[in-house]
C-alpha cells in the first residue's frame, strides 16, 4: 500500500518550487527539498518519469520539463526548456500522444492568447498560438480577454480542447489543426454577464456533465453536453455557503472563486473561495441525469486565499498562497474533518503528486475471503501512462471487463459496450475468458477495484487453468 506520496509545490516566490513528503499513515508533512526556478504558476505530470512547469520568472526558459529520479526533481537530460509568449502564462496541461510523445496546451491571462508546445520524448518545441479578440467589458477585470484555462476536450483527443474566457463570460471548445498548425474555434457558450469563468472540468464518470467556477460570481454552474459540442446550463449553485469555520481576512473585502476539482471516487465536486471569506465546499452527484448537486461539506481553508488544493486518499491538501501555508485535513464521504499538520512555503500557487512512495511489507496471494465487495470489479489493459485512479477503462490508454454490468469500457468511454456476461463471487474470470469460455475478443491481466473491500484469487499458472487454449488453438488449426 502506498504510505507517502511526494508533492511537488509551485510557488511564486524567487525559489518558486518544492518537493513535500506527505505521510498517509501519519497525517504529517516533511520538506524534502526546493529548486532554484522562480515565480512558477502551474504543474502538469502526464507520465510517471516527467514533471513540466510553467514560469513567469525564467527568461527565456518559461516552460521547463523536469525529471522524476527517486523521488527528486532534475532538468531533464535533452532539449527541455523552450520559451513561450511573455504575457503571464496562467495555466498549463499535457496529455501524452505516443507513448513517446506529449502535447503541452498553456493559457495566458495576460495578453489572451493559448498556446501549445510538443514534446517529441527527445525535444520541446513551440506550436501555434491563437489570440482571442472578443471581451465583455461588464467589471473592471473584463477589460480584455483574459484565457484562464485549457484543458483537452475528453480524455481521448489530443486537438479538441475547453478554453475558459473570464474575461469574455464564455468558455470556447476550440480545435488544433495539426497539419496546418493553426488553431480555430468550434464553438463557445456564454455565461451570464459578469461570471468571470476560471476553471472548467468534465465529470470522469458522468462524462456528459460539465462543470464551470465563475471567479467573479463565485459559482458553481453545471451543463449537460445534450448533442456533440452542445453545451445547455442545467444547475447553478452559489459557492458562498457559510461556516463557522470559514478563515475570514478582516483586511480584504474582494470574494472570488478559486480552485475546482473531483474528488479520486469522482462522487464529490469541490471549489474554493478566497478574499474576504475563504473556505472549501464540497458538492455530491445527486442526480447525474439532471446534474443535480446538493451541499456536503462546507470548512475553512486553512488560511488565506486557497488558490489550489488536491485530494489523496483520505485527505484533502489546500494552498493558501497569502498565509503561505500547505494545510492537510481528513477527507472522508466528501466530509472535511479536522486539520492534521500545515507546512510553510512562500506563495504556494500549484501542486501535483509526481510520486507514491509503498510501504514495504510481505506479499500474499488473496484469496475469497468472508464480506467481500465483488460487485464492482473490472480485468483489462493498461499502458504505463495510464493513470490508477479510476476503473479498467476510465481512463486514456485503458480498457476493462466490468464484472457489475458485463460491458467493455475503453479509453474514456463511460458508456460502455455489451461485451460479455456480468460476473461477480464463485467466477474464474481469466485474461481471455470467463469460466472457460472465451468472448470476441482478447482480455489482458489488470485487475481494478471500484470500491473497497473486494477479494481476487490470482493464478499465475501454479494450477491448471480453466480455459483450455490448447483446444482452441487445434480447432482454429483445422478452420
Amino acid at each position: 500500500m502506498t504510505a507517502e506520496i511526494v508533492i511537488m509545490v509551485a510557488c511564486g516566490a524567487a525559489v518558486g518550487l518544492f518537493s513535500v513528503k506527505f505521510d498517509l499513515e501519519q497525517g504529517k508533512f516533511s520538506l524534502q527539498d526546493s529548486y532554484n526556478y522562480s515565480k512558477l504558476s502551474y504543474l502538469s505530470q502526464t507520465t510517471p518519469n516527467f514533471v513540466y512547469a510553467i514560469s513567469e520568472g525564467l527568461d527565456p526558459e518559461s516552460l521547463i520539463k523536469l525529471q522524476v529520479s527517486s523521488n527528486s526533481l532534475n532538468r531533464a537530460n535533452q532539449s527541455s526548456s523552450i520559451n513561450l509568449l511573455k504575457t503571464g502564462a496562467a495555466y498549463l496541461s499535457s496529455r501524452s500522444i505516443t507513448n513517446t510523445s506529449t502535447r503541452l496546451a498553456v493559457a495566458h491571462y495576460g495578453s489572451g492568447n493559448i498556446e501549445f508546445a510538443d514534446d517529441s520524448g527527445t525535444t520541446l518545441s513551440n506550436g501555434p498560438t491563437y489570440k482571442f479578440t472578443y471581451f465583455s467589458n461588464v467589471t473592471s477585470r473584463q477589460e480584455a480577454p483574459h484565457p484562464h484555462c485549457i484543458i483537452p476536450y475528453d480524455n481521448m483527443t489530443t486537438t479538441d480542447y475547453f478554453v475558459t474566457d473570464l474575461g469574455a463570460d464564455r468558455f470556447y471548445l476550440v480545435h488544433l489543426d495539426e497539419s496546418a498548425k493553426t488553431i480555430s474555434i468550434t464553438n463557445y457558450t456564454s455565461l451570464d454577464p459578469g461570471s468571470g469563468p476560471r476553471h472548467i472540468l468534465r465529470h470522469p464518470k458522468f462524462i456528459e456533465l460539465i462543470f464551470v467556477l465563475t471567479e467573479l460570481s463565485n459559482s458553481l454552474l453545471v451543463y449537460k453536453e445534450t448533442s456533440p459540442t452542445i453545451f445547455t446550463l442545467e444547475q447553478k449553485y452559489s459557492t458562498l455557503i457559510n461556516s463557522s469555520s470559514d478563515n475570514i481576512d478582516k483586511n480584504t473585502t474582494y470574494q472570488t472563486g478559486g480552485h475546482l476539482g473531483i474528488s479520486d471516487d469522482g462522487q464529490y465536486i469541490i471549489a474554493s473561495n478566497r478574499g474576504h471569506v475563504n473556505s472549501i465546499v464540497v458538492f455530491g452527484v445527486e442526480n447525474s441525469t439532471r446534474g443535480t448537486l446538493k451541499s456536503v461539506s462546507v470548512n475553512g481553508s486553512g488560511g488565506f486565499h486557497p488558490r489550489f488544493f488536491l485530494t489523496h486518499g483520505n485527505y484533502l491538501i489546500v494552498a493558501n498562497r497569502f498565509s503561505n501555508n500547505l494545510v492537510a485535513f481528513k477527507f472522508e464521504n466528501g466530509t472535511i474533518g479536522a486539520k492534521v499538520d500545515e507546512i510553510f512555503l512562500q506563495d504556494p500557487i500549484a501542486m501535483q503528486v509526481v510520486a507514491k512512495i509503498d510501504k514495504q511489507t510481505p506479499t500474499t496471494n488473496l484469496g475469497t475471503a468472508p464480506n467481500c465487495n465483488n460487485n464492482d470489479i473490472g480485468i483489462g489493459l493498461n499502458t504505463n501512462i495510464t493513470g490508477l485512479r479510476a476503473m479498467l477503462g476510465w481512463d486514456y490508454l485503458s480498457t476493462g471487463y466490468h464484472g457489475d454490468d458485463g460491458k467493455l469500457y475503453y479509453s474514456d468511454s463511460h458508456r460502455g459496450k455489451i461485451y460479455g456476461p456480468k460476473y461477480s463471487t464463485g467466477d474464474i474470470v481469466g485474461c481471455m475468458a470467463r469460466r472457460g469460455v472465451r468472448p470476441d475478443h482478447a482480455l489482458y491481466p489488470v485487475i481494478g477495484f471500484g470500491a473497497i473491500g473486494g477479494c481476487v484469487r490470482v493464478n499465475f499458472g501454479d494450477e491448471s487453468f480453466v480455459y483450455d487454449i490448447k483446444s482452441d488453438i487445434e480447432k482454429l488449426k483445422k478452420s
